[in-house]
């Protein structure tokens, strides 16, 4: 029997959480992010309905089963399965090395490749260790911070997302993005700041799935390595908890607290 609407929005929610979300949250998530209205009690009938799809966690939170699974075989707790069916292979398996890369990030309008888009990409360059900025064979500099908003060509931003990004306290940053340059302008910017580097995100298949979906404007494809800094807290650190940034941040003693990047709009 095909899934339901409503099971394959929660999927979709929990798949871009690793950690989870308890019920709650899950209604909050399907309403803030995908605009999906459902009651608690048809959330958790989906959810029990489905534990081929859906686990629950030990502290009540739910989670996407394939992404716990693949967690588990990142950590060494169970083998890579013969058949793996919707099992995705780690990136860890093909760990490129870590002197130098791209750490980036996406803001995005939701978390629907094909329907949502590309608020904002902010990068930065790691050479041998450190951020750098390096010089083309032209000639151009290029800084270590890759920071620019793309122009939602009239689409709103919803008031909660303003609310989640900053936009409500730094209203000028709604001034930027309503002048920012369209998207495919903003790629091939980005696509020859980053050149051959491998790239580097948190939970690094939520991002690449957009930034490949919209390289397909330019023809761009792109065949850099790709490493995922989750799978590396779950080898590292395979007590913890939970992975997001800011636990990982308290964990190992780093502020939490993040400068702003102002991002830059080129002339």
């Amino acid at each position: 029997m095909p899934a339901s609407p409503l099971v394959k929005a929660i999927q979709q929610i929990l798949e871009n959480s690793p950690d989870g979300f308890s019920l709650p949250e899950i209604r909050h998530n399907l309403l803030e992010k995908l605009g999906f209205r459902a009651t608690p009690p048809e959330i958790r009938e989906a959810l029990q309905r489905h534990l081929d799809i859906f686990i629950r966690l030990a502290d009540g939170r739910w989670a996407s089963k394939s992404i716990v699974e693949v967690s588990e075989i990142v950590t060494g707790v169970s083998e890579l399965p013969r058949e793996r069916g919707n099992i995705v292979k780690p990136y860890l398996t093909d760990l490129s090395s870590l002197d130098s890369y791209i750490v980036f990030d996406l803001e995005t309008t939701g978390l629907k490749s094909d329907r949502d888009r590309i608020i904002q990409i902010a990068a930065i360059r790691i050479l041998n260790g450190k951020p750098s900025s390096i010089t083309t064979s032209q000639g151009e500099t290029l800084s270590s911070v890759f920071s620019e908003y793309i122009n939602l060509e009239g689409k709103e931003l919803s008031y909660g997302l303003k609310l989640k990004l900053g936009f409500i306290d730094h209203p000028e940053w709604q001034t930027q993005l309503d002048k920012a340059h369209q998207q495919s302008q903003v790629l091939e910017r980005f696509k020859q700041w980053i050149g051959d580097l491998p790239l580097l995100a948190h939970n690094i298949r939520f991002d690449i799935e957009f930034l490949q979906k919209a390289a397909e404007e330019i023809r761009w494809l792109i065949n850099n390595p790709l490493i995922d800094s989750m799978e590396l807290a779950c080898l590292a650190c395979p007590d913890l908890r939970t992975y997001r940034l800011e636990e990982l941040a308290r964990f190992l003693g780093i502020s939490a607290k993040r400068p702003v990047i102002a991002p830059s709009i080129p002339a």
